[in-house]
């Protein structure tokens, strides 16, 4: 192996330098605050086996080659006040748990994009799912109950955040004076060379653009629209960062993967690299029995011990190719096994 998963954008620099951002095949994480469940801020029936989806720390993933990270911020009020956890929690009864919080995550961030030897390496923030658990205090007792649905972030805990997220990685996040910048056509090495190596975006009703100072819009279609629509999917010039994956929701390994080939089968131009949108490769398995079904950890350890089998395929039967593959993979209990295919994918 020819390269460090730590810092494998700068060990295979020159093969990448000079593409699209979303030419570049990114390894990613879902769920990936949850490398563990809080003991102190989880629902009942909420386990390592329904919850935890991550085996690595925020920090530990970035050493492992992860680029791209899916945070889910969470404030459990009746425990913990407006301090901020990364959670996975279901909406609606609320039922999930919190993991890794905020403040480490963000901190790791910025050891890392700071260490010596990264200088190359760029990092994704996508922030969405933004949740908190409001409570019900009873008079005279002042017992507090905890309510049955969680409530998303206002205005202003989309603003809290934002002061959180730039205090600790202002100097580091990307910023362009142009509010329509297409983060997908930028070129690597201008963004390497900006200094700025961090793209923070907030998927959020409540979120307010302000690319200016580093936040990013992004738009991510609901599940299967492509396959509904039977057309690529269609953006405002004001989105940030285009992309889009199309979830399989499944426990089924072959029904997952016959679906993710089915997609780049069929809509081939949806996967190129030209119009600065980001494709995604959904490679996770969903326990669709949350009591019962089987753990995460277990339908995670199929689906990654098959990818690079079929990467492989995809390649022998031209359903990717140079010109078409996907941007993004979305991986739980990511491993640095996950990472190989992918630099391969990014050396053609």
């Amino acid at each position: 192996m020819d390269y460090s998963p730590e810092h494998w954008m700068s060990d295979i620099y020159e093969s990448i330098k000079n593409k699209p951002i979303n030419g570049i095949c990114w390894p990613a994480s879902h769920d990936s605050g949850m490398s563990a469940v809080n003991k102190s801020l989880h629902s009942l029936v909420a386990n390592e086996c329904n919850t935890k989806t991550q085996s690595k720390t925020i920090g530990e993933q970035l050493g492992s080659g992860v680029r791209v990270f899916d945070l889910r911020p969470f404030m459990w009020l009746s425990r913990e006040g407006k301090s901020k956890y990364l959670a996975h929690f279901n909406y609606d009864p609320a039922l999930g748990a919190c993991g890794e919080s905020l403040s480490s995550a963000l901190s790791s961030v910025l050891e890392f994009i700071n260490r010596k030897g990264n200088e190359k390496e760029v990092v994704f923030l996508q922030f969405s799912h933004c949740y908190k658990l409001g409570y019900t205090e009873m008079p005279v007792t002042n017992i507090k109950f905890d309510n049955t649905v969680l409530s998303p972030f206002s205005v202003n805990d989309i603003e809290d955040l934002k002061i959180d997220i730039s205090s600790v990685l202002g100097g580091d996040v990307y910023v362009s004076d142009n509010s329509d910048v297409n983060v997908g056509t930028l070129k690597l090495d201008d963004v390497v060379n900006s200094g700025r190596r961090v793209f923070v975006t907030i998927q959020d009703e409540s979120f307010r653009p302000d690319v200016a100072s580093g936040f990013l819009s992004i738009q991510t279609p609901k599940y299967h629209y492509i396959r509904k629509m039977n057309s690529c999917v269609s953006y405002s010039d004001s989105i940030n960062v285009k992309s889009f994956y199309q979830y399989a929701d499944t426990s089924s390994l072959e029904v997952m993967e016959e679906a993710e080939r089915k997609m780049l089968e069929k809509y081939p131009t949806c996967y190129e690299a030209g119009d600065g949108v980001f494709s995604g490769l959904s490679w996770t398995l969903t326990r669709t029995d949350w009591a019962f079904g089987e753990c995460i950890h277990v339908l995670a350890e199929k689906a990654n011990n098959a990818f690079p089998g079929k990467i492989n395929d995809y390649l022998k039967d031209g359903v990717i190719t140079k010109k078409t593959k996907p941007s993004v993979v979305w991986f739980d209990y990511y491993s640095e096994a996950c990472l190989e295919p992918l630099i391969m994918l990014n050396r053609l």
